[in-house]
C-alpha cells in the first residue's frame, strides 16, 4: 500500500470545556495551567475556540476528564464555575488527519510490532528535499511514511530514501525517490550564505551547519585558506563573505567544483575563493610548491574517510626554498571507533605523517554511530620534519611509520 488512508483519522471526541465570558478568558487561563486539551491526541488544537451559539469562548479541558462524571469535574473547577457567567459543558471535538503529528499518523498506520520500537519519523532537510534513511524492515510502508513527512512539512517537495553506503570517490550515495517531485537540484541558505547544487550529483550533509559555522569562527580576515575537500563549498564561501578570507578551494568531484564556482560567484565571493578541480594530493603540492604555499595560514581537509591518509603527500614536501616561514594549521576530519577516539585521531594522523604531532585541538564533531566518532583533528604542520632528507636534520628525520604519539590537548 502506498497511500495513506487519511479516513481513519476522522474522529470525535466528546469532551468537557468551560464556557466563558470574552472578557473573562485571560484570567481563567492563568488558574488552569496544565489542565488545558493535551498534544497528546492530536495536535494543532487551539485551547480556546468560539462557541458559535452563544458568542461566548469555550476553553478545552484535558482529555484525562473524559471518563469523569460530570458531577466530578464540576468539584475539580469549583472554584472557577463559582464565577459569573461561567459553565461547565460537554464539547464535541471533531479531529481529522491535519490534527496529527508525524509520529502520531505513524504509530498508527505501521504494525504494532514496528511502531512499538519507534517510529522512522527523522530525516534531514536539503532545501526542498527531506531525506531518511529508512531500515529495511519498513521496506513495505517507505511510501507512506515518505508521504506522511511530506504532508506535514508543506516546505518539502521531495521525498528520497538512502539505498546503500557510500561507495565512490565523490561522496554521493545511492538513494530513491519515494514521494513528491523528482527534482534533486535545489536551494537552501546555510551560514548566511545561499547555496544551490544536485543533492544527486554532490555530498551535502545539513547536519554538520554548527561544524561548518564553529570551524569558520575561528578564522579571521587574516587567514589564507587551503581547501582540499571543498565540495559545493560550506567552509569556503562563508570564510570568504563572513570573514574576508581568500579561499584556495578544490574539489575531485567535476559537479561539485561547477557548483562550487557558482555558489561563489552567486554570494559575490568570486574574487576571493580561487577554485581548481584536482586530486587532493595534487592541489596540495600545487600549492606548497608554488608562492601560494607561503601565504596559507589554515589547511582544512573535510573528507573524514580518507582524509588523514593524504597526509603522507606532505612527506618530504618541502625544502628550504619552498618551506612556509610560518607553520599553518592543519583542520583534519576522520573517523574513529577506538574508545579513546581523540587519542586514536591523532595516532592516525602521525603514522601518515611520519612523524610526531602537537595538537592544538581535539574536537568531537558528532557521533556517527554508537561506536563511531567524527571528529577534527586540529594541528601546526610540523614543517622541518617535513623537509626532504637532503635538507632534514637527522634528528628530526621522519622516516618511522608508526612515531610515538603525544598527547593531546583535547578539548
Amino acid at each position: 500500500m502506498n497511500t495513506v488512508n487519511r479516513q481513519l483519522f476522522q474522529q470525535t471526541l466528546r469532551i468537557y470545556a468551560l464556557r466563558v465570558p470574552p472578557q473573562k478568558t485571560t484570567q481563567i487561563l492563568k488558574s488552569l495551567k496544565g489542565k488545558l486539551i493535551d498534544s497528546n491526541i492530536a495536535s494543532r488544537i487551539r485551547s480556546v475556540q468560539q462557541d458559535e451559539t452563544t458568542g461566548k469562548k469555550l476553553i478545552l479541558l484535558h482529555t484525562n476528564l473524559i471518563d469523569k462524571d460530570a458531577s466530578e469535574v464540576r468539584t475539580e473547577f469549583d472554584s472557577i464555575l463559582s464565577l459569573p457567567d461561567v459553565e461547565l459543558i460537554q464539547h464535541d471535538l471533531h479531529l481529522d488527519y491535519s490534527n496529527f503529528t508525524t509520529d502520531q499518523v505513524l504509530k498508527r498506520i505501521l504494525p504494532s510490532h514496528l511502531s512499538e520500537k519507534g517510529v522512522p519519523s527523522a530525516f534531514e532537510v536539503i532545501g526542498h528535499i527531506a531525506h531518511v534513511n529508512l531500515r529495511p524492515e519498513y521496506d513495505e510502508y517507505k511510501h507512506q511514511i515518505a508521504q506522511v513527512i511530506m504532508d506535514k512539512n508543506p516546505a518539502l517537495k521531495t521525498v528520497v530514501n538512502k539505498t546503500g553506503k557510500i561507495e565512490n570517490e565523490f561522496r554521493v550515495f545511492p538513494m530513491e525517490f519515494l514521494a513528491g517531485e523528482e527534482t534533486l537540484e535545489t536551494q537552501l541558505k546555510e551560514s548566511n550564505c545561499v547555496f544551490k547544487f544536485d543533492f544527486g550529483q554532490v555530498y551535502w550533509n545539513s547536519r554538520l551547519q554548527m561544524e561548518h559555522d564553529r570551524l569558520v569562527g575561528k578564522f579571521s580576515s587574516q587567514d589564507v585558506i587551503c581547501d582540499v575537500f571543498a565540495g559545493v563549498g560550506p567552509f569556503a564561501v562563508p570564510a570568504a563573505k563572513n570573514k574576508g578570507c581568500v579561499v584556495y578551494a578544490n574539489d575531485l568531484n567535476p559537479r561539485s567544483f561547477n557548483y562550487l564556482v557558482s555558489n561563489a560567484t552567486q554570494n559575490k565571493v568570486q574574487n576571493l575563493v580561487h577554485t581548481y578541480n584536482l586530486d587532493g594530493r595534487e592541489f596540495l603540492r600545487k600549492m606548497f610548491t608554488s608562492e601560494v604555499g607561503q601565504k596559507i595560514t589554515r589547511i582544512v581537509m573535510n573528507l573524514p574517510a580518507l582524509a588523514v591518509e593524504f597526509l603522507d603527500v606532505f612527506r618530504n614536501l618541502f625544502d628550504k626554498d619552498s618551506l612556509p616561514k610560518k607553520a599553518p594549521i592543519v583542520h583534519c576530519y576522520g573517523f574513529s571507533s577506538d574508545p579513546d577516539p581523540k587519542s586514536d585521531i591523532v595516532k592516525q594522523a602521525e603514522k601518515f605523517l611520519g612523524c610526531e604531532i602537537e595538537p592544538t585541538e581535539v574536537h568531537i564533531v558528532r557521533d556517527v554511530s554508537p561506536s563511531k566518532e567524527m571528529l577534527c583533528l586540529s594541528f601546526p604542520l610540523p614543517l622541518s620534519r617535513l623537509m626532504t632528507s637532503t635538507d632534514t636534520p637527522s634528528q628530526t628525520s621522519c622516516g618511522a611509520d608508526e612515531p610515538a604519539s603525544k598527547k593531546a590537548k583535547n578539548e
